[in-house]
């Protein structure tokens, strides 16, 4: 990217107070580049002339059809990316990967419903991203194989040849397309840790992304590239650090940890853009290009549920009829019987968020068996249809019913005191059956109702052993607890041993548990207990009174990164209000990085 934003340099400070994100890239430990302008949006900075070429994306897609909000399908998707090129005949539509793995649907097809949406819809190229390889190199090669699409990879090697993973069966390290007599080169980089999330067997290697781009980038520039596009599977935290140790890269999308921002970026002259995933959006680029590169650009970001709710819209018509198809045969595969259980199951709302579960013994057991962890923990609201599962037959619906959403596992390591911590969080809403009451496997615990919010867990023991304070542990866990979800915040620093985007989808998990048993007969075995006692014996845990609450002193917090009144008011068990009271703060939502707080003493 050779044009450099410096007369727009107060519109790019604006924007970067301004700039909304979807979810925050500070969560990874890098900030955004410079966002970019709202004055370079397609309306306000449309391009004309010769040398103009548009950049469409992406994909990242699950093997799933539909996405999590309405409207938001692949048909939809597709069909705006279908209006674009009939308004713009000089685009190219460019995939991230993370497409043929891993959903309900594409567990069954075994990515195939993916190849054949992509081939009648109006992609041009993908890339690889570690879902791709969730059912093994060798699938892959054959959905590659059917593709009539271009696959594009800089650095995922096929250890045997020493060259691009696929190469027999079409993949190339890069392309190179002539758009409106611009020569456009695409190629595409994938995340350097997959092999440790995926099932890429051992003759697959992923290379170093900035030195495969450092390797490839010259390669293109000689065959005649005047714009380099890189399709990008890296986190965007990642990407970021990539692009500031590589020269030459114009526009690169996609990513692997799917943020999803408004409005470009800029590093080292690179033009990146993370839009999400899922059908969400479609993001559009277009470039201008000079004898020197690229002279100028505008973006434009669609958003999915909205295009398709305009009156005339039209979804992708071929795209649409392989949906129905697909989406019909899967109502019927569904039906399909997984195996058996000879017990009650009990998925009842107020058990599986105020007791042990036998159903939640058994899916904590899998995710914990699934992850290698030393313990799993479940928030009991994930486990749904607050019934008693009589013994019998069970399907694949059934299984889709007791865990319906599209949650996956991840694996992370916390210390004891976290672990602390998430127990007291579960118990701490446990009258109102609230969701946060954990299931649990590899580890037992005990606690009293009667007691005070984060006093209430008596006894824990991680492995028959007692729980380590100090100690480290690995945990499995769904990404929505991970994300802080049901109050679990404590995990917001933990160190991801295996993040969502290279884990299984949950449902999957536990139905090919079940298949692989046949038949299954769960039963509790005391791992949760309900007790009287008022004593904890968990290693430094606070302490109740033997009246049954608890005193400390005032502390005086200085306030960090994150934190929130409601936050505070949960670690040291007063109210939020109260902390707003003693600090005689008049705007609660408003607390400043470095300020000091009275935390007041609880009674």
């Amino acid at each position: 990217m050779k044009k450099v934003l410096a007369s727009c340099s107060v519109a790019v400070l604006t924007a970067l107070t301004l700039g909304t994100p979807m979810a925050s890239a500070t969560t990874n430990g890098t900030d955004p580049g410079d966002l970019v302008s709202t004055s370079y949006t397609a309306a306000t900075h449309p391009l004309s002339g010769t040398g103009v070429v548009n950049i469409i994306f992406d994909t990242h897609d699950h093997g799933n059809y539909v996405g999590s909000k309405e409207g938001d399908n692949i048909a939809n998707y597709f069909g705006i990316i279908d209006q674009i090129k009939k308004q713009n005949p000089s685009s190219v539509y460019v995939g991230n990967g993370d497409d043929m793995g891993t959903s309900t649907l594409s567990s069954i097809t075994q990515g195939q419903n993916m190849i054949d949406a992509y081939n009648a819809g109006p992609l041009d190229t993908d890339t690889f991203g570690n879902h791709d390889f969730d059912m093994g190199p060798q699938r892959l090669r054959q959905l590659i194989s059917e593709s009539k699409f271009q696959w594009v990879s800089s650095n995922v090697i096929d250890k045997t040849t020493g060259k691009t993973f696929g190469e027999a069966e079409g993949v190339k390290p890069f392309i190179i397309k002539d758009i409106n007599g611009v020569k456009v080169g695409i190629t595409g980089v994938t995340n350097y840790d997959a092999p440790q999330l995926t099932s890429m067997g051992t003759s697959v290697t992923v290379e170093d992304p900035a030195t495969a781009l450092n390797a490839i980038i010259p390669k293109m520039k000689a065959a005649g590239a005047q714009v380099i596009i890189v399709a990008s599977h890296l986190a965007s935290p990642d990407a970021r650090k990539v692009v500031a140790k590589v020269n030459g890269i114009d526009l690169l999308v996609g990513d692997h940890a799917a943020f999803a921002y408004d409005r470009p970026e800029q590093i080292n002259h690179t033009l990146l853009w993370f839009i999400g995933d899922q059908f969400r959006y479609v993001g559009d680029v277009e470039l201008k290009v000079g004898p020197s590169g690229v002279v100028d650009f505008n973006y434009k970001r669609y958003t999915t549920a909205d295009e398709a709710a305009k009156p005339g819209f039209q979804p992708d018509p071929a795209v649409q009829a392989l949906m129905d198809k697909y989406n019909a045969e899967l109502t019927q595969k569904l039906g399909a019987v997984v195996g058996k259980t000879t017990v009650p199951l009990d998925a009842i709302e107020a058990d599986v968020r105020g007791k042990e579960s036998n159903l939640g013994d058994y899916i904590t057991d899998t995710m914990r068996t699934s992850m290698h962890a030393d313990v799993a923990l479940l928030n009991g609201g994930s486990i749904r249809t607050d019934s008693i599962f009589q013994p019998g037959t069970l399907t694949k619906q059934d299984v889709l019913n007791f865990l319906p959403f599209t949650n996956y596992e991840v694996k992370i390591a916390v210390s004891g005191q976290i672990l602390y911590d998430a127990l007291e969080n579960g118990v701490s809403q446990v009258s109102q059956q609230a969701g946060r009451f954990l299931q649990v496997s590899g580890m037992t615990y005990s606690f009293n109702p009667s007691l005070p919010v984060g006093h209430r867990i008596i006894n824990v023991t991680v492995g028959g052993k007692p729980l380590d304070l100090k100690a480290n542990y690995t945990v499995a866990t769904n990404d929505y607890m991970l994300g802080g979800g049901d109050g679990y915040t404590m995990f917001k620093d933990a160190k991801v041993l295996i993040p969502a985007n290279g884990g299984p989808l949950m449902s999957d998990v536990l139905m090919k548990q079940v298949a692989a048993q046949g038949t299954i007969a769960p039963k509790t075995d005391g791992r949760i207990q309900l007790t009287t006692a008022t004593k904890s014996t968990v290693g430094q845990a606070p302490q109740p009174s033997p009246s049954g609450t608890s005193k400390s002193s005032n502390v005086v917090y200085t306030v960090q990164s994150g934190d929130t009144l409601w936050a505070l008011g949960i670690k040291y068990h007063v109210s939020w209000q109260s902390i707003a009271a003693q600090n005689h703060l008049k705007n609660p939502n408003l607390i400043l990085i470095g300020e000091k707080l009275n935390i007041p003493s609880h009674s």
